[in-house]
């Protein structure tokens, strides 16, 4: 799943402009890659976040499938 998250509050953005140096838009937000791992009927899940503008989707595919969990890790 591709999600974008909020890097600064909005309190964190207003200082900085008032400071002078203000957080550029683009910069405010990141877009991540987050895989999620769980058993059918289980009780927990994993989540690993990845950014994207440092893995590609084929990266993060290719991690996603080499994952292997031991019977414990869902217990």
């Amino acid at each position: 799943m591709e999600v974008n998250h909020d890097l600064y509050t909005a309190a964190e953005i207003a200082e900085a402009e008032e400071a002078g140096k203000p957080i550029p838009k683009e910069k405010q937000t990141s877009t991540m890659y987050e895989i999620y791992f769980a058993r059918e009927k289980g009780k927990g899940a994993y989540c690993i976040f990845l950014n994207k503008e440092y893995f590609t989707l084929e990266s993060v595919e290719v991690l996603a499938e080499s994952v292997e969990f031991t019977e414990k890790a869902f217990q």
